[in-house]
């Protein structure tokens, strides 16, 4: 049962025989590679399009993924992991809002359903972009169709799954149909500052049940009065290149929690993966409006500064004043 929760080529096989639908897939084939060079690539693209998601088959965080959009990007990529012990999977690329919902399963039945939307795909990050998530309001014409095709999805699970716990799920809403199309089904409590965002909008603590379930507990789930609930997002900003010179602290008008994981005068390497955060921002507002507009406005600044864009600035003033 549990390798399909970490395995992400199981998990589709896990679903073959259902109705859900999982991108279109193939496993890096190494020997044949080694084999076939060019032929490799070019059934490669033939079966996936132009346009390829490519990640480890085990992993977390976005760690050693990379899109791929022309065949000589494939080589490369090959070229630079075909003596890999890493296995990986080729996806084709999928466009869309990207959901993030969790399940609190309890005796085998569901008794706590929360939603949230992605600000951007998680593999941005790793490309210098912030990234976040703010909740799906049960108000929202999208909550129930969420709700439904992540029933659908465990429900479809040929290995099943884990009667007492969360369970994590990850999908796009295809650009254009707006077609659920699952990316991973994990039996954990989802990553980020997501549990908080639920703790600080209804008052739901899923790190703390989640444990408590698996345990042979019995948590009762109480909801804070809705009038108490206060909507909530938040924004995760990677680590750029170079020596940290400055540091802002975000002005908005919604409350926030900052958590700095970087320091004045500290040397930065760029973030491999999700778990190289510099600052990570909890939003909360009772008007959803205004969140919506902080929250925008939070993926969008440049909250700390280093040596390299110092001198990037430099070097377009003198161009500027130059030409």
């Amino acid at each position: 049962m549990i390798r399909q929760f970490t395995d992400k080529s199981y998990l589709k096989s896990a679903l073959k025989n259902s109705s859900i639908r999982v991108p279109k897939h193939l496993i890096f084939n190494q020997s044949q590679y080694r084999h076939e060079g060019i032929s490799y690539l070019q059934f490669v693209i033939k079966e996936l399009g132009n346009d390829i998601f490519v990640k480890p088959v085990i992993g977390a965080g976005s760690e050693k993924t990379r899109r791929i959009h022309t065949i000589d990007e494939l080589k490369a990529w090959c070229n630079s992991n075909v003596d890999s012990d890493d296995e990986f999977e080729f996806n084709e690329f999928i466009r869309g809002e990207l959901y993030n919902t969790s399940v609190v399963m309890k005796n085998g039945l569901p008794c706590y359903f929360a939603a949230c939307k992605h600000y951007r795909p998680n593999d941005d990050f790793i490309y210098g972009h912030a990234i976040g998530n703010i909740v799906v309001r049960e108000e929202d014409p999208k909550f129930e169709k969420l709700r439904q095709f992540s029933s659908d999805t465990l429900q479809s699970l040929e290995h099943d799954y884990p009667k007492n716990g969360v369970l994590n799920i990850d999908f796009f809403l295809q650009e254009g149909s707006e077609e659920p199309i699952l990316m991973e089904v994990a039996a954990r409590t989802p990553g980020g500052l997501v549990s908080k965002m639920f703790y600080t909008y209804q008052g739901v603590r899923l790190n703390e049940l989640h444990l408590q379930l698996q345990m042979g507990d019995d948590p009762e789930i109480i909801l804070k009065n809705r009038s108490e609930w206060k909507y909530s997002a938040y924004s995760i900003h990677p680590k750029q290149e170079g020596v940290v010179t400055e540091i802002e602290k975000p002005i908005l008008d919604s409350d926030v929690e900052v958590y700095w994981q970087i320091y004045l005068g500290e040397t930065l390497k760029v973030s491999e993966s999700m778990r190289d955060v510099a600052i990570a921002m909890l939003l909360s507002n009772h008007d959803f409006s205004t969140l919506e507009q902080d929250y925008k406005l939070a993926n969008s600044l440049s909250l700390y500064k280093t040596k390299k864009d110092s001198f990037q600035e430099l070097k377009a003033v003198f161009v500027a004043l130059t030409v």
